[in-house]
């Protein structure tokens, strides 16, 4: 059962990024990375894929602490972009902040930084807005998180 829902859960995730303009990375345990050329791609993916996941999960009857959840983090910048055995990465502190601010997710939102949320900003969604401390950045940035189910976390100073 659990490698059938490990592949579910892939597969609505790469379709999901492909029809939204991206590129699949490349796969780390249970979580992918992936590109997009413009940051409001890569939240329409993300919120795409988070209704997604609300499906699969009323589709397997999986009901919490079972349920499949997505933490998501991106950022927007330039990165380093090389081919490593006929297959393209990205490195660099662009590919570093959206991964800690992946970490900073609490599951079924989406945390970004403020190089996405310029992009989003005309959108009208409500933001919640904290001062964080990531590992490998001199000063603390500013994230932003939408919650999409659930309840409403409180805006506090994170250190992590």
């Amino acid at each position: 059962f659990a490698y059938s829902l490990v592949r579910q859960h892939f597969n609505v995730l790469f379709e999901l990024v492909d029809q939204h303009n991206g590129a699949v990375v490349k796969t780390i345990g249970d979580a992918i990375m992936a590109a997009f050329t413009v940051p409001a791609d890569a939240f329409d993916a993300a919120i795409a894929m988070q209704k997604q996941m609300q499906v699969l999960n009323q589709q397997l009857n999986l009901v919490e602490p079972n349920q499949l959840i997505l933490k998501v983090g991106i950022d927007a910048g330039p990165c380093i972009s090389v081919t490593l055995n006929e297959r393209p990465d990205y490195f660099g502190m662009t590919v570093n902040t959206a991964a800690r601010v992946q970490g900073l997710s609490k599951g079924n939102d989406i945390v970004v930084t403020d190089s996405v949320l310029v992009d989003l900003k005309e959108r009208g969604n409500s933001w919640e807005q904290n001062e964080v401390q990531l590992k490998g950045l001199a000063a603390p940035i500013r994230v932003y998180t939408l919650r999409l189910y659930g309840e409403k976390f409180s805006a506090q100073e994170l250190i992590v």
